[in-house]
């Protein structure tokens, strides 16, 4: 192994030696998803601790129910009533 290696792949198993951080990575799982693929660019053998927890199967979930369907286009434009001019997007009051 290079000297490149085994330096931070040996700093890598002293931090996992120490007690105090196996007890953080066992609470805080993060730390294993920073700490694994360090681990795999250094091409070592993970220890146990870092091993990928195994999840439970996903529970399907019912289908969602929709009351009415999605429009497919939008409805037409109604005219504006009596005394009213629609310009430039605004309903503006007819000059009378």
């Amino acid at each position: 192994m290079p000297a490149a290696v085994t330096y931070p792949a040996q700093q890598l198993r002293d931090l996992l030696a120490d007690t105090t951080m196996a007890e953080l990575i066992e609470t805080n799982p993060a730390i294993g998803r920073i700490l694994r693929p360090l681990f795999e660019a250094l091409g070592i053998e993970r220890p146990a601790i870092l091993a990928i927890p195994t999840t439970a199967p996903a529970r399907s979930r019912p289908a969602a129910t929709i009351a009415s369907p999605p429009p497919t286009a939008w409805p037409a434009r109604q005219p504006p009533e009596p005394g009213f001019t629609i310009e430039t997007g605004y309903i503006q009051k007819s000059a009378a």
